[in-house]
């Protein structure tokens, strides 16, 4: 779980000020607008502290292009686990496109390509472009003449509900327990990563509201 914290160089819209019209509280909402962002960011690295089969991984500039991300595949023909490679294609307009995938693992000869999403919901235009690039990455690897899986992983879904707004989803839609199943990771080691940070981020918002409220009073007790 990413930690909320305050910082003096992080830029604001504004738009958490206009809302309440105090400074203190819009620099919270902030704080914990970029923490949530941070742990969605957080995910892949927290599958990977997790993992417990033994297909090498890959991350970051070792596949950051399509190429890099073949060859590692290439040199790994027993199977491999990649988190933030590249697939290139042409789009409708025949124009080529660089496209990240969140995770490909490869192993017994199947491409299994994932979008991994933290929560469960997504609004209905994000969910179109997200299924658009699931359905980009079956077509990219079938071109090749290669055995390929593709879905979208919602880690945090439980009870296999979600509010994904398009009606493909259901052909795509795996759960964070599925996915770690079928491929080794640890999903209860994965699941305490994400609340070891609790307590800290709790305690820090209990602070920062005592000092909103603390502030609160003694301005309008000036008055």
């Amino acid at each position: 779980m990413a930690l909320i914290k305050k910082n003096k160089n992080r830029k604001s819209t504004g738009a958490y000020k206009r809302l309440v019209g105090n400074q203190q509280i819009a620099d919270l909402m902030t704080a914990f607008h970029a923490a949530a962002i941070c742990n969605g960011n957080q995910v892949s690295d927290k599958l990977i502290v997790s993992y417990e089969g033994e297909l090498p991984i890959y991350k970051g500039k070792e596949v950051n292009t399509p190429n890099k991300t073949l060859k590692v595949i290439e040199k790994n023909p027993n199977g491999v686990i990649i988190f933030g490679g590249y697939i290139s294609y042409s789009n409708e307009n025949r124009k080529e496109k660089k496209q990240e995938v969140d995770v490909i693992v490869f192993v017994d000869g199947i491409f299994y390509c994932y979008e991994i999403k933290d929560g469960d919901n997504l609004d209905t235009k994000k969910s179109k472009s997200e299924i658009d690039v699931i359905e980009s990455f079956m077509k990219y690897f079938s071109q090749k003449g290669k055995k390929v899986e593709v879905g979208l992983i919602s880690v945090n879904m439980e009870n296999g509900k979600h509010q994904i707004k398009d009606k493909r989803i259901n052909d795509y839609i795996i759960s964070g327990l599925d996915f770690c199943d079928k491929f080794e990771f640890n999903f209860n080691k994965f699941l305490n990563l994400q609340i070891d940070e609790q307590p800290y981020n709790e305690l820090f918002v209990i602070k920062e509201m005592e000092n909103i409220i603390s502030e609160h009073n003694k301005k309008n007790n000036k008055k």
